[in-house]
């Protein structure tokens, strides 16, 4: 898989308002019209930690991605889940 083609989506979630919120009401329509792979897709849709992992998503991509998925989730972690996974 492209890395830097999933990072740079997550990275657009935070610099661009309109998109994480468009991808925050319907996230399989903002991956649909994205130029990510289907496998990409598919991993981001689920947005399991697992999923994610498997993708190739930096540890500390995870966390920024997984709130523009769903807020509330900065309730559940926290970097500091992170920090045996980073080399």
């Amino acid at each position: 898989m492209r890395r830097g083609a999933f990072h740079d989506f997550a990275h657009r979630l935070w610099q661009e308002p309109d998109l994480r919120a468009a991808f925050a009401s319907d996230p399989a329509g903002v991956l649909e019209a994205s130029a990510l792979s289907e496998e990409e897709k598919r991993l981001l849709l689920d947005g399991s930690f697992p999923a994610l992992a498997e993708l190739g998503m930096h540890p500390l991509v995870q966390m920024p991605y997984s709130l523009a998925r769903n807020p509330q989730v900065a309730d559940q972690i926290s970097f500091r889940d992170y920090l045996d996974h980073l080399d």
